[in-house]
């Protein structure tokens, strides 16, 4: 039987994290011992959303923690219990003799497991970093990004642009491979047969998005481009945005101040797919 750990920021949350259910739920238990990690723990979500026979890591030490100023003596403690917690995390991976290890998403999920020892470690890239090169910031320098994505057998880029995006902003680890999501296209129909609670305008245009409301999302682009072109299209339409996150007050303050009526904001929803169809 094949150990996999499988390590990802969240366990359900966006996008990512839906892969990583699709990935898992395929795996056979009969070939597979699964054990999914998360830094923001959530059991809860793990039971309702994995089999039953996937294990769970809680990595939530390795939170950063915002509330202290960086020359604050306390945000200087915390730093250093986190690199502790760290090591204690990598040796008790590595106790585990996993045979293969994958870091589910670029930046951070990928710097903590680049020194785990596995028969095979696998890296996941879903941004194209032309557009979006935020992982810049967790690792400080391109240089060091591009040494630890060489110490992965395959680091893997869920599209052509992606993979060109890498190779021109971060440089060729030499170990890049394509390969595109995997969907479940027979859940996604089922699910969005199921009731939602809210109704459609049927006189109005409906406008769906889906996302996490932080600032590398940009629903301020959206939200900015929606008040120019109010005199073109008027407030024929309406717009509802499914997600959640640290920008949604900032972001209601928007339409409220520009009038953006026809916008609402229903949160985090664990089926986006009826409330799109």
């Amino acid at each position: 039987m094949i150990k996999l750990l499988i390590v990802n920021d969240f366990i359900h949350e966006g996008g990512t994290e839906r892969i990583m259910q699709n990935i898992v739920n395929y795996l056979s238990k009969d070939k597979y011992d699964v054990t999914v990690a998360s830094i923001y723990e959530n059991n809860e979500k793990l039971k309702a959303f994995y089999p039953s026979y996937v294990k769970y890591m809680s990595l939530k030490k390795l939170i950063v923690d915002n509330k202290y100023k960086r020359y604050d003596i306390r945000h200087f403690l915390k730093a250093i219990k986190r690199r502790i917690d760290k090591i204690n995390y990598l040796n008790k991976i590595n106790k585990e003799k996993y045979d293969v290890v994958i870091a589910m998403k670029e930046g951070d999920v990928m710097a903590l497991l680049q020194n785990v020892k596995a028969k095979k470690k696998i890296a996941w890239i879903h941004f194209d970093y032309r557009y979006v090169h935020w992982t810049e910031g967790v690792f400080g320098t391109k240089k060091k990004e591009l040494e630890c994505m060489k110490k992965y057998t395959n680091v893997v880029c869920v599209s052509k642009a992606t993979y060109e995006s890498v190779i021109n902003e971060v440089g060729d680890s030499e170990n890049l491979i394509i390969k595109e999501n995997p969907i479940d296209v027979n859940e996604i129909i089922k699910l969005s047969k199921e009731n939602i609670d809210i109704c459609k305008d049927e006189e109005k245009k409906l406008l769906v998005s889906v996302g996490k409301l932080y600032p590398h999302k940009n629903y301020m682009h959206l939200l900015k481009a929606l008040v120019k072109a109010r005199s073109v299209v008027g407030n024929d339409y309406e717009l509802w945005i499914i997600g959640d996150g640290e920008q949604r007050k900032e972001l209601e303050e928007y339409i409220k101040e520009y009038g953006l009526s026809n916008v609402k904001f229903l949160g985090k929803k664990d089926n986006p797919y009826s409330y799109i169809k």
